[in-house]
């Protein structure tokens, strides 16, 4: 009889034994969902402030290039000829240095 204890008791400890390693794999697989679930919600509010930061910073250079151009379209109408000298001597000097003839 002692040997059907004795496979009984293995028999027992085997069920035991897989019981604990699926608990254990379901535990990790938990913690693995659960981590991955915060990564992805990291990212999500990464990229979402990633986009706003952008949008603000595209709005502020739009505000400003506006600025400028009202700034340049006032200078052109008040000084007209300064205008167009600096306009002739911009273009000169820049096909100056495009042009690679010495």
């Amino acid at each position: 009889m002692t040997s059907k204890t004795q496979k009984g008791d293995t028999q027992e400890a085997q069920v035991t034994l897989t019981d604990k390693a699926r608990d254990t794999a379901h535990g990790v697989v938990d913690k693995v969902a659960l981590t991955a679930a915060e990564i992805e919600k990291n990212a999500r509010e990464g990229s979402k402030m990633t986009e706003q930061k952008i949008t603000e910073i595209a709005k502020d250079a739009q505000q400003k290039g506006q600025a400028y151009l009202g700034k340049t379209t006032n200078y052109v109408q008040k000084n007209p000829l300064k205008a167009l000298g600096i306009a002739v001597a911009s273009g000169y000097l820049l096909s100056k240095l495009v042009s690679n003839k010495e």
